[in-house]
């Protein structure tokens, strides 16, 4: 799988895979809508604000719009290589994508392309618009990102990763960039373009960087098979191990509770990052309360919960 991501109201998920289809689960792994059409690998999915429609990008060079019953309402034609990463406007009326021709594109939803932004000197590997829509964020192999304003004018070029960067997120105040990078580091940063923290620890290239919603935590995957959550200095938290192959996706819940990620394993994973929820979780699988030893492991105090009157959280894997 190429990526997962929660619906806005965190009670579906949806994946892109490279088997060139894109599929809507529900949180206990059940397949409900597969969306077909492409003749490439699917590279990204993302559903819209309202969790009404989902936005494909593939590398047959088109992103789809789709309505949530899988059917194919728009193709955004116009790029002349793979397409690596498809995005909505925060309003929902616009459609951004980026490519490995070395550039970004937005487009009305009729499938019209309106501005190019053209400027970096290999593939882009990812762009999305501001929190306000008023600013473009690209990720490129020349190991830069880039700020543009809507007319597709250069701002600031955020320069320091020593390999490709792989993506670009904003804060959710859209006052802070973040990027991740083949050379196995993300980056935060300020809009000037000045360095504000460095995250290390991955043993092998990142795929992603992502915020959680109140701004607080990073979350990176990484070819070494793991995602982690960070603090804002740079302090890992939690490590997430399970998967096989490469973590290719990594994104938070709408509440910032739980993790969800994709593999070249072909697996998705929900993971918890509250330890509390954790030990909830270990018990009810257990089938007993924890002992104190096995509490200590996690680290923390006594759990708020009570075994006698558990409600064990959801915890799935999705598979192709």
């Amino acid at each position: 799988m190429t990526s997962a991501r929660f619906s806005p109201d965190g009670q579906r998920t949806l994946t892109a895979s490279g088997d060139g289809t894109a599929r809507l689960w529900d949180l206990e792994g059940t397949s409900l809508i597969t969306f077909t059409g492409h003749t490439g690998e699917v590279t990204s999915a993302v559903f819209s604000s309202d969790g009404q429609r989902v936005l494909t990008a593939s590398g047959d060079g088109t992103a789809r719009l789709w309505d949530l019953e899988g059917t194919s309402l728009v193709t955004f034609t116009g790029h002349t290589e793979a397409v690596t990463s498809a995005a909505f406007s925060p309003d929902g009326q616009r459609v951004l994508t980026a490519s490995e021709d070395g550039t970004a594109r937005l487009w009305n939803l009729t499938g019209l392309s309106l501005i190019t932004f053209t400027g970096h000197t290999d593939q882009v590997a990812g762009a999305v618009f501001s929190p306000d829509g008023q600013r473009v964020l690209t990720a490129a192999e020349d190991g830069t990102a880039r700020l543009w304003d809507l007319e597709g004018t250069p701002l600031v070029t955020f320069s320091g990763h020593t390999r490709e960067v792989e993506s670009a997120a904003f804060s959710p105040d859209g006052q802070r960039v973040l990027t991740s990078s083949r050379d196995r580091t993300a980056r935060l940063w300020d809009l000037a373009g000045r360095p504000l923290a460095i995250f290390r620890g991955h043993t092998d290239q990142l795929a992603i960087a992502a915020f959680s919603a109140d701004g607080e935590r990073i979350l990176t995957a990484s070819d070494d098979g793991t995602a982690r959550l960070w603090d804002l200095e740079g302090r890992l938290l939690v490590t997430f191990s399970g998967h096989t192959d490469f973590v290719r996706s990594a994104a938070f819940s709408p509440d910032g509770q739980r993790v969800l990620t994709a593999s070249r394993d072909m697996t998705a994973r929900q993971y918890l990052v509250n330890a509390e929820d954790v030990l909830a979780v270990a018990a009810c699988r257990v089938g007993r309360g924890l002992t104190d030893e096995e509490i200590a492991r996690f680290s923390i105090g006594t759990p708020r919960f009570v075994f006698e009157q558990r409600h064990c959280p959801p915890v799935f894997s999705w598979q192709k």
